[in-house]
């Protein structure tokens, strides 16, 4: 019997938590029993992780039909052939989810209430289709991984997986709430056809109740033991040290972090604070910076592709979210390294921070809130050091991406 045919499927704007775990799972799975073929959506940057991935024994497609039209500083990306003059200027004038175009061709496997459903649908989808067709008649694939963080491309990949690869095995890994899919009736009733619908964290699968059914929670991980504890002895006289690693978009709030930074200076905390990360955000969090006269206490670090060095130097990490969070890959191996963390009590990030014992919560949108906590632990430093060993010890115990890979090779034989 020849190794089982696994795909997965990335349609990205920017590497984040889930490129992450798709390079761990793709040099964690056993090679000599799956192919793995690796489609992505190209990004400004995407090369290091490609090649990542194609080291780590991927065979690698680029799919330039999955970038997010909806994302306008992707649209550099799109190549001479597929993205003229026109489509850029319409792209720019109209937002891709409102806009309606007739499909071409009409899906019998699917039995709509009328047949205005079967005709019309997104310009994405129809732009991403003709590109799953291609692939799936001639790779055939027994096992198709859906990555699902943007997921513009994902109602085109179920219907010609429906069409052309009938007895696939679909897994659909979710790492968002319904609300970041824009889905309408059809989205819905399409996301139906993933047998193994998987869910990074438990507030997430909660997200989706009544669009799907039997939820999988398979909650994000690390390689812990690429982390080394880093164990410091922290003096109140000390300045403290905050840091973050993140995409630096509106969801990641750290302009709330700033203001949260400013109220304990201001209270008395001797801090700076460190920024990985690069993103739309990034010269208006400068600007705020330069608002709250931090200059010379703020540094931004742009891009790392390896952010233990930057994590080694953190005192405390924060991750000071506004919205909705799956479970964030960097809160993982902030934990990992033993690094303190305070986080806003929303999405899964509760289901690995217990506030006080291996970490600490707080309310979103409140950086009052935020800095008083700074300043307890600027004069209590020594809260920090036990809490970080904690830390450590859950991800351990619970967080392993050893113990993910395996269940998802369960998944993968199971088809």
């Amino acid at each position: 019997m020849g190794k089982k045919k696994i795909c997965i499927i990335n349609g990205c704007c920017a590497y984040g938590g889930p490129e992450r775990l798709i390079e761990d799972w793709i040099s964690l799975t056993p090679t000599d029993t799956y192919d793995i073929s690796y489609i992505l959506s190209p990004y400004e940057g995407f090369e290091t992780h490609r090649d990542f991935c194609i080291n780590a024994g991927a065979s690698f497609i680029p799919a330039w039909e999955l970038i997010p039209l909806f994302f306008h500083h992707n649209l550099h990306m799109l190549n001479k052939e597929t993205a003229d003059e026109t489509l850029q200027t319409t792209i720019k004038k109209e937002h891709a989810f409102s806009a309606k175009k007739v499909l071409t061709k009409v899906y019998k496997f699917l039995t709509p209430k009328s047949i205005d459903e079967r005709l019309y649908y997104k310009r994405s989808t129809q732009r991403a289709l003709p590109f799953f067709e291609r692939y799936l008649m001639q790779a055939q694939p027994d096992v198709i991984h859906l990555n699902i963080a943007v997921s513009n491309w994902l109602s085109a990949a179920i219907i010609a997986i429906k069409n052309y690869c009938p007895n696939a095995c679909i897994i659909g890994h979710f790492h968002n709430p319904p609300i970041f899919h824009k889905m309408d009736a059809y989205d819905k009733r399409l996301i139906k056809f993933i047998q193994h619908p998987v869910f990074v964290s438990a507030a997430t699968a909660k997200q989706w109740a009544g669009i799907i059914d039997k939820p999988i929670v398979l909650h994000n991980a690390v390689r812990v033991d690429d982390f080394q504890p880093v164990i410091k002895e922290r003096r109140a006289d000390k300045v403290l040290k905050l840091g973050a690693c993140s995409r630096l978009s509106p969801m990641k709030a750290l302009d709330i972090a700033l203001r949260a930074m400013r109220q304990a200076i201001d209270q008395g905390a001797e801090c700076t604070f460190d920024i990985v990360g690069t993103g739309p955000e990034e010269e208006n969090l400068k600007a705020l910076s330069a608002e709250l006269e931090l200059e010379g206490k703020v540094n931004f670090h742009g891009y790392q592709q390896d952010v233990k060095p930057y994590l080694s130097n953190f005192d405390l990490y924060i991750q000071s979210s506004r919205s909705t969070e799956g479970l964030p890959i960097s809160l993982l191996e902030s934990m990992a390294m033993a690094i303190p963390s305070v986080v806003t009590d929303i999405g899964g990030m509760c289901e690995a921070i217990t506030h006080n014992e291996n970490g600490f919560l707080v309310e979103p949108e409140n950086p009052t809130q935020l800095a008083e906590l700074i300043v307890q632990l600027h004069a209590n430093p020594e809260q920090l050091t036990k809490i970080g060993i904690a830390a450590r010890q859950r991800v351990e115990k619970d967080f392993d991406m050893h113990t993910m890979v395996k269940e998802l090779n369960k998944l993968y034989e199971q088809s």
